[in-house]
């Protein structure tokens, strides 16, 4: 497995069942499909995320900091589920920062934008063009609209829970806000979720489908695929998905325990969150075991007791993924961001330290 298969995992129709026209799917790479599974009992919109049915959700991460190849900092989870009356959202927001929260609009439909908020997008008729944009604040303020008409209002809750790392959100949409009658298994919808940070000092986006910084993209949308509870895929569905999808370089389907990628042309392979943990924390990089011997031998150079945490720290990851508990998106996409910060960090100390010795060398 090549990290650029790590890096795509977390992350990514005008009828239902067929590919989206040429000429509107060229900027679509990758596909994204949620198995929408059907729930097994009541939810409770209270915003903690509680209810046993959550448990048989698949939990997403690995969200990207919007039309960059790279994870956002700051990592989300999502889960979603169905009956015969909503569609269930649970969302976790992570925050280094929860004290400089940013939630000052108290109007519905006001400026969400101005908040710390997520915004979610729903096409129930796959056409990528009329969705439903909904949006909540980390303070529980909520926008809705239809096609671009703030006006449109119909009824929906949302509830939203400060902690001291994190805020959750819990919502219930009912069937008919969404101009829906009743869903089916086998459903396939336009959807995407998007965050709106403010909480760093600055306006951060980040999305599941990466609709590179303008989030009313449908074309670029992911995929709700809606599934009975306990549903499992098979060769013939991951066909059916990856021509759904669309992408066209590959498709993601992610499931409880890790993702699938599946090819255009139908063809499925699974990594576990555990097993593509183990594949970033292998081993240490070839410049990480040169530097060791360069500062045991001078351990005067520049960034020796930095370089000799951040070696501890990657030490610690590598006895985590050894470890045979299962790991989940959430831990996964902390993960690939602690490895890319790692290798980002360890570029700098090596060539300060080569820097140093060739001065030290110079006559």
């Amino acid at each position: 497995m090549t990290r650029k298969f790590l890096l795509l995992a977390l992350t990514g129709a005008l009828l239902l069942g067929t590919r989206l026209p040429a000429e509107s799917a060229k900027g679509l790479q990758q596909g994204l499909a949620y198995p929408c599974a059907r729930a097994s009992g009541a939810i409770v919109v209270d915003g903690d995320l509680s209810d046993a049915p959550w448990n048989a959700a698949a939990l997403v991460s690995g969200f990207r900091d919007s039309g960059k190849d790279i994870i956002f900092p700051e990592p989300m989870a999502m889960q979603l589920l169905w009956d015969d009356e909503n569609i269930y959202l649970a969302v976790t927001c992570y925050e280094s920062k929860m004290k400089n929260l940013v939630a000052n609009e108290t109007a519905h439909d006001g400026a969400f934008w101005e908040d710390d908020c997520i915004e979610i997008f729903f096409d129930p008729r796959h056409v990528h063009a009329d969705y439903y944009q909904l949006a909540v604040t980390a303070k529980g303020v909520r926008y809705d609209s239809w096609k671009g008409d703030r006006l449109w209002s119909k009824p929906w809750t949302a509830t939203t829970k400060l902690h001291g790392d994190r805020w959750t959100v819990e919502i219930a949409i009912p069937l008919a806000t969404l101009g829906v009658e009743k869903i089916a298994p086998g459903a396939f919808w336009g959807f995407n979720l998007c965050r709106e940070r403010l909480a760093g000092g600055s306006r951060e986006l980040a999305n599941w489908a990466d609709v590179e910084r303008n989030f009313n993209t449908p074309e670029l949308f992911g995929h709700l695929l809606f599934v009975a509870a306990n549903w499992q895929p098979t060769p013939a569905g991951l066909a059916d998905i990856a021509a759904r999808a669309a992408g066209a370089v590959d498709n993601l389907l992610y499931a409880p325990a890790g993702i699938w990628t599946i090819a255009p042309d139908g063809k499925g392979q699974f990594a576990s969150y555990l097993d593509q943990v183990r594949v970033l924390f292998q081993t240490a990089p070839p410049q990480a075991q040169e530097l060791q011997h360069v500062f045991a031998a001078n351990p005067k150079l520049p960034h020796a007791k930095d370089f000799a945490l951040l070696a501890e720290e990657f030490a610690g990851w590598q006895k985590k993924a050894a470890a045979k508990d299962q790991f989940d998106g959430v831990f996964l996409s902390k993960a690939i961001l602690f490895n890319e910060l790692y290798r980002t960090q360890l570029n700098t100390y090596y060539w300060k330290a080569k820097l140093a010795q060739l001065n030290a060398d110079m006559p």
